[in-house]
């Protein structure tokens, strides 16, 4: 029993430190590692470098995989430069199998120790290394739960049909066990660490270890495609070359492995030799040595790796509209070219606002149009990149920065919230208008209405365009108080209720606050023209 409980202890410690662990580094990421990555990417070697350090710091290819999908899908980033940083990741991400090759219980108690005094006696720098003493924590009860695992499975080598249950199953079985778990758990430290506790007990072979080490290397990249399952197109071009990186690694080490079972020493030969006889170290070694070794043969591969991928997940059409033309990361710096840049960028989603409603005008679709859902979909995302831009820029503005400047940055962050507004109501009411038969009252009433909405934002285009005050003045004086025209536009529908069925009746009703709120944000718009 104390077996049992020691091992489901063990396991539940491991458990909760991967989880504290990857939940604190992500904390402690947040949105300056993103821009931190993107601007330390920009050569092979330099991105390379970055992901060694990021693997490092997080231990989660997982994270800095969708990172970079981010990146990617924004247009900061090429799959091709993308490609040396997940790559180098992985063998950052060593560091915590490197760790449990030591006195994994003294440092467990070291890391859990320092994390509690400056806790205690509120040494967080105003909050700032709150996620870090997570990590601190999750990292100690992970090599806590090892050094349980450890000793709770000692006792099995002394049974021997335990012993020849688990070391007779075979490297098969190994094999899978090791790619299923650490698929579930998203991360290949897992199923090497249980092994490693397995193997330091007498459990399991040194040959079955190294296969789970393979298995679990497998197993990661299918976690780390589960989790990317929400990406599409170039995002998730990176979570596939996870699955191939850690497949075309993990079959040249398994032939190795296979050589060396035949008599023709190689790696297992080398770790015996560099760390004699201790199972944890060499086990790091190993890990190490196979993620190393990956990275550098397949380096060379990136630029036809790129071309495949892009074959395997073409890009998408919202892709394609959330990509940023103007912004980058680096205008940032420069206020008065921010505020330019950006207005440039609000022209770009101005510009898509009138497409929204090609579906529901007498022409309808045309060919290449990309459809609804992607300009909403690819607008959403310009409109984050384009507010996080902003941000940035209202950051870095020093304080001799000109008042109208930081006035206009300020100003720029409300008024592309507004846009953002409009983009909204005008889509929604896109949608109830698709959904009307063409035929009927209701739908020729609201065609009626797109109409008029698509001639307005199609104005408010070409204010944005020209940038002039007769331009703005002509939509301020086409969006001025239209309250007695709605309000006999109200009347009819009241009148029409008894011929409309319910449901019918109260889309009608939501279409005809979606188009006055629209207009309103049109007339704020045109305000916001006149006076800028």
């Amino acid at each position: 029993m104390s077996i049992v409980i020691g091992f489901l202890g063990g396991l539940g410690l491991m458990l909760t430190g991967l989880a504290m662990l990857s939940v604190s580094t992500r904390q402690a990421s947040g949105p300056w590692l993103r821009a931190w990555v993107a601007r330390r990417t920009r050569t092979p070697g330099a991105a390379a470098l970055t992901g060694l350090l990021a693997g490092a710091a997080t231990q989660s290819s997982t994270a800095i995989t969708i990172i970079g999908a981010g990146l990617v899908q924004s247009g900061l980033l090429s799959v091709q430069r993308a490609l040396p940083l997940i790559s180098w990741t992985n063998v950052g991400t060593c560091g915590l199998v490197l760790a449990a090759s030591i006195d994994s219980r003294a440092l467990a108690l070291l890391l859990i120790g320092v994390a509690g005094l400056m806790a205690f006696f509120r040494i967080d720098l105003r909050g700032r290394i709150g996620p870090l003493l997570g990590a601190l924590v999750g990292l100690g009860l992970t090599l806590l739960g090892l050094a349980v695992l450890k000793e709770s499975m000692a006792p099995l080598q002394d049974i021997p049909a335990v012993r020849a249950l688990l070391s007779g199953s075979g490297v098969v079985v190994t094999f899978v066990a090791a790619v299923v778990l650490a698929t579930l758990a998203q991360t290949s430290s897992l199923a090497t660490l249980i092994a490693l506790a397995l193997a330091t007990a007498g459990v399991i072979r040194f040959e079955e270890t190294v296969v789970a080490i393979y298995g679990g290397n497998i197993g990661s990249g299918l976690g780390t495609l589960l989790a990317a399952r929400g990406l599409t197109g170039t995002a998730r071009r990176l979570a596939q070359y996870q699955v191939v990186w850690r497949v075309f690694g993990s079959t040249i080490f398994l032939g190795l492995l296979a050589a060396e079972l035949a008599g023709l020493p190689n790696m297992l030969a080398l770790t015996a030799w560099l760390a004699e006889e201790d199972m944890s170290l060499r086990v790091g070694l190993l890990v190490v040595l196979c993620q190393a070794s990956t990275a550098a043969l397949i380096w060379p591969l990136d630029r036809p790796m790129a071309r495949f991928l892009s074959a395997w997940a073409p890009e998408t059409a919202a892709e394609a509209l959330s990509r940023p033309r103007f912004i980058y990361p680096a205008a940032a710096e420069d206020t008065a070219t921010a505020l330019d840049l950006a207005a440039r960028e609000r022209g770009r989603l101005a510009d898509r606002l009138p497409m929204l409603l090609d579906a529901v005008r007498d022409g309808g679709l045309t060919s290449g149009h990309p459809g609804r859902a992607a300009l909403d979909a690819g607008s959403t995302a310009l409109e984050v990149a384009l507010d996080d831009f902003l941000a940035e820029a209202l950051s870095r503005a020093g304080s001799g920065t000109d008042r109208a400047l930081l006035d206009g940055l300020v100003a720029g962050r409300a008024r592309s919230a507004d846009l953002a507004a409009l983009r909204e109501a005008v889509g929604s009411f896109a949608g109830i208008a698709e959904t009307t038969d063409p035929n009927q009252q209701t739908g020729d009433l609201l065609r009626r209405m797109a109409e008029a909405l698509h001639l307005l934002l199609s104005e408010h285009a070409e204010a944005l365009a020209v940038a002039s005050a007769e331009a703005a003045a002509t939509l301020g004086d086409l969006t001025a108080d239209r309250s007695e025209m709605l309000e006999a536009l109200r009347r009819r529908i009241a009148r029409s209720e008894s011929a409309l069925r319910t449901a019918e009746h109260e889309s009608l009703l939501r279409a005809m606050a979606l188009f006055e709120r629209a207009v309103w944000l049109l007339r704020r718009q045109a305000v916001a023209l006149r006076e800028g």
